[in-house]
């Protein structure tokens, strides 16, 4: 904390996740060993940082206002039914918020934005989804689908007590 209403958070990762002898089925022959290729979905780097600020009101309300983004680095998807990866590249995603609580907690409203950025990552590979006339080839779920991270999302929630 720097202050009582300023509240700042930091965080980072590294992970260095490889497969060992790993031989995936496959359409394609020979079958090759994923030893030493870097693990699904784990990106080596991940960095975050936020800050939230609040205010007091006269009213006894509060106000508090949130901002924070996240880079994460390449990670890969495998096709295992074609022994291939995909590489998704590196990325930034970033939130936003901005919260009225009322006396004591009774209500709130709060707008909010996520994924500023409007980035949509890739999520999920179709195994050995690729065309006919390309053996060893596996498809990347389109944008839209359930392959895909979500897009930039924004709204107002209202909450209370009783």
């Amino acid at each position: 904390r720097l202050s009582d209403n300023t509240r700042v958070d930091f965080g980072a990762t590294y992970t260095n996740a490889r497969y060992g002898d790993y031989f995936p089925r496959g359409g394609g022959t020979p079958n090759p060993n994923f030893k030493g290729l870097k693990l699904d979905r784990a990106p080596e780097f991940v960095l975050s940082g936020s800050i939230t600020q609040s205010f007091s009101l006269g009213n006894g309300g509060t106000i508090r206002g949130n901002v924070g983004t996240k880079w994460t680095d390449r990670y890969f998807l495998a096709d295992f039914a074609n022994a291939h990866q995909f590489r998704q590249p590196s990325f930034f995603k970033s939130d936003a918020s901005l919260i009225y609580s009322a006396r004591d907690d009774r209500f709130y409203v709060q707008a909010f934005v996520k994924n500023i950025e409007d980035y949509v990552e890739n999520t999920v590979v179709i195994p050995g989804g690729g065309f006919a006339a390309l053996p060893g080839v596996g498809t990347i779920y389109s944008e839209g689908s359930a392959g895909f991270g979500a897009p930039r999302t924004y709204g107002v929630r209202f909450g209370t007590k009783f």
